[in-house]
């Protein structure tokens, strides 16, 4: 029995308070592990897994499209506050491949169901991603043309870990399918 459908015996009050409860959990794990990622050693400045992306890619596919996007926006703005880059050029590119990146993995999601598997709709959302803040990142720093000889670099590196934070996606999702239908 699904404790977050309509169909059961539970009142709506305590599948809504249920359902908020899920969200507040992967809005907080997908904190962790945004702040994790921050402090660990990175080879390059700007490059980043977005293990976060593991949490934002299961609530689309567990909770629809308000709620991942819900659960980005706030892990965007929280991790920005605590990490004190809040409105700096670095939060502004995190936040437009983030909410860019959802939109498509929504609409993937939505219209691609039965074509894209959620490691698909990662690699996906990824590249997206990485397009969109390599495009913030030319109007907003570098404005030169060079900066897109990365570009196919970039592409490699998204697919990877596009790969990684999907399959990671996957196994979350069947996780919480399963404690979604326990009491």
């Amino acid at each position: 029995m699904n404790l977050l459908s309509t169909n059961n015996i539970y009142p709506q009050s305590y599948i809504r308070t249920r359902k908020l409860m899920f969200l507040a959990l992967l809005t907080t794990f997908a904190l962790a592990l945004h702040m994790l990622e921050l402090s660990l050693p990175n080879p390059t400045p700007w490059l980043r897994l977005g293990l976060a992306n593991i949490i934002i890619l299961a609530t689309l596919a567990l909770f629809g499209f308000k709620a991942g996007l819900a659960v980005n926006f706030l892990r965007i703005i929280l991790g920005a506050f605590l990490s004190g880059s809040i409105f700096s050029p670095a939060f502004l590119m995190s936040f437009g491949g983030g909410l860019s990146s959802v939109l498509v993995m929504g609409l993937t999601l939505k219209l691609g169901k039965n074509i894209f598997s959620l490691i698909g709709v990662s690699v996906i959302g990824a590249y997206v991603h990485i397009l969109t803040q390599l495009w913030l990142a030319y109007w907003i720093l570098i404005q030169h043309p060079g900066i897109f000889s990365l570009l196919p670099l970039f592409l490699v590196i998204s697919l990877l870990t596009g790969l990684i934070n999907g399959l990671g996606a996957e196994i979350l999702k069947r996780q919480m399918e399963h404690l979604i239908g326990k009491a």
